[in-house]
């Protein structure tokens, strides 16, 4: 009995820091998310919220808004025509065919309200990430955000010179060409064409 006490006794801190080294590689990596207005860790915000990071959009080839729906559950994207984008989440979406009518799901590119649907097409190339929030967000974006909300952020201009092109080609003669240059225009500017 005595000898199993000890072996017990022992046992214990070889437990313990199995524990704490199991605790350390079960660690997620922290994501921040900045459409709730301020710079939040995604576990801490009290909104559901999908993120796509630079390696998930270079991988999954998001070129557009339907690229966004594709890779984002519980969202849907039409056109009713060729560049009049309608998105809905969850269900909920307008689907009226007016051109100047908003959708029920607002898109924000760099924090800046995309009104129309034929606004949504851009090129997006260079993004740094894609915030999808699910569900009304009337509280933090105002007007339009029923269904919810997608925040596109792009990567913020260079303070070194760099540049980057991508040639995408397919079948039905596709063909996708896309560059950016960037670097110091002063010693406090930047840009990015």
């Amino acid at each position: 009995m005595l000898s199993g006490v000890a072996l017990l006794a022992l046992a214990i801190p070889f437990s313990a820091q199995a524990a704490e080294e199991a605790d350390d590689s079960l660690k997620i990596d922290e994501i921040i998310v900045t459409s709730t207005l301020r710079a939040k860790n995604v576990q801490d915000i009290p909104i559901t919220v999908a993120v796509l990071g630079m390696a998930q959009i270079d991988k999954a080839d998001i070129h557009d808004a339907d690229g966004i729906a594709n890779n984002v559950p519980g969202m849907q994207y039409s056109e009713f025509a060729p560049g009049q984008a309608l998105f809905s989440m969850r269900g909920v979406g307008s689907f009226d065919d007016g051109a100047g009518l908003d959708n029920s799901v607002a898109l924000f590119l760099d924090g800046v309200y995309i009104g129309r649907g034929a606004g949504v097409n851009f090129d997006m190339f260079d993004l740094e990430r894609i915030e999808v929030l699910k569900g009304p967000q009337g509280a933090l974006f105002g007007r339009n955000t029923i269904g919810g909300a997608i925040s596109v952020v792009t990567q913020k201009p260079s303070d070194e010179f760099a540049a980057k092109l991508a040639v995408t080609g397919g079948n039905e003669g596709i063909l996708r060409v896309q560059g950016l240059v960037t670097g110091p225009i002063s010693e406090n500017l930047s840009a990015k064409i």
